[in-house]
């Protein structure tokens, strides 16, 4: 049996409903990024700012427990 190249990544088959359901939000944030980039790009800002803060949070959490 041969190694996966990539672990994370999810064999090929799996049926038509994954497919399609990948498929949808793919199309529509395609289409979100064509019709509105300037919206597109502010939530995306928006989403990297609520990460980096959940990050920031998680580190600090570490470093309490790590005294």
């Amino acid at each position: 049996m041969a190694k996966n190249a990539f672990p994370m990544m999810p064999q090929s088959g799996g049926g038509v409903m994954p497919k399609l359901i990948g498929f949808l939000v793919l199309f529509a944030v395609g289409s979100m990024i064509i019709k509105q980039p300037v919206e597109s790009a502010h939530v995306i800002g928006d989403l990297w700012t609520k990460f980096a803060g959940a990050g920031d949070a998680l580190s600090t959490f570490m470093q309490a427990i790590g005294g």
